[in-house]
């Protein structure tokens, strides 16, 4: 029965479309109209159209509005700055830009592994001035709702003492129209390890098939810092964004590569 049913939607959907169409070709050539029984003139193709529509389950009429006009996929392995769980497909990256002033960029090696890279270019600045950083991201958990996934990220300036870096793990759960993200690192200077974890809570919600509301709550102990409130759009190929953070951060990034 499965079976059928199945086979009997899009049947419909293509049926209606079919309709549609040629009632419209019919309008063109000959129109036609008629009375109802309130004496009001009404367009029989119209009609036609309005009890095909009232017929369909709206379940399959939202499927083919959807397929007609699909939602955008974006690249949302991060949000403002930190990262989610998510992760990209073999052989993609992306290069962003915040503010013309940081530079950042990922590749994946593979479906679960990833590498992470970035620098500054603050004008006047010497190169050795600007602060680089390298980091990886590997998924090791993967459901319909949850992923987690754990890395490192290493820190490298002329005026820092020791080399900072970072052990984290952050875990994401829900789905791409909303989702709420976690991610506790712990950070070294040399091997000198930080008496507290590093936290940042993170969110983000869909606002319509190209805009996104995104958030981040970064803590220290028992210290909350200023959250980062902002939005973020993307392009109808989802392979380009633009983002707004809260009060002044401004970011484009752009993809590359076939997944």
């Amino acid at each position: 029965m499965n079976f059928f049913r199945n086979l009997l939607r899009p049947t419909l959907g293509i049926l209606y479309l079919i309709i549609v169409s040629s009632s419209n070709t019919v309008a063109e050539q000959q129109p036609s109209t008629r009375k109802d029984s309130t004496e009001n003139t009404v367009n029989a193709p119209e009609h036609l159209q309005r009890v095909l529509l009232d017929s369909i389950d709206p379940k399959i009429l939202a499927q083919l509005v959807k397929a007609i006009n699909p939602e955008v996929t974006p690249n949302n392995t991060r949000l403002t700055l930190m990262p989610t769980a998510r992760t990209l497909k073999t052989g993609t990256g992306y290069i962003e830009s915040m503010m013309l002033f940081f530079w950042s960029t990922g590749f994946a090696i593979t479906d679960k592994h990833a590498v992470l890279g970035g620098l500054t270019s603050i004008p006047g600045a010497e190169i050795a001035d600007q602060l680089f950083y390298f980091g990886t991201k590997s998924l090791i958990h993967q459901s319909e709702s949850l992923r987690i996934a754990t890395g490192i990220l290493a820190l490298n300036q002329k005026d820092i003492d020791k080399q900072l870096s970072t052990v984290y793990s952050v875990a994401t759960l829900g789905n791409e129209d909303g989702a709420v993200s976690i991610l506790a690192a712990y950070g070294f200077e040399g091997r000198e390890i930080a008496e507290k974890p590093f936290i940042i809570l993170g969110a983000e919600r869909r606002l319509s098939r190209l805009a996104y509301f995104v958030g981040e709550i970064p803590m220290y102990g028992d210290e909350v810092n200023f959250p980062l409130l902002g939005i973020r759009r993307y392009s109808e190929d989802s392979r380009s964004h633009w983002g707004y953070t809260f009060p002044y951060l401004i970011n484009y990034s752009f993809s590359f590569g076939k997944g």
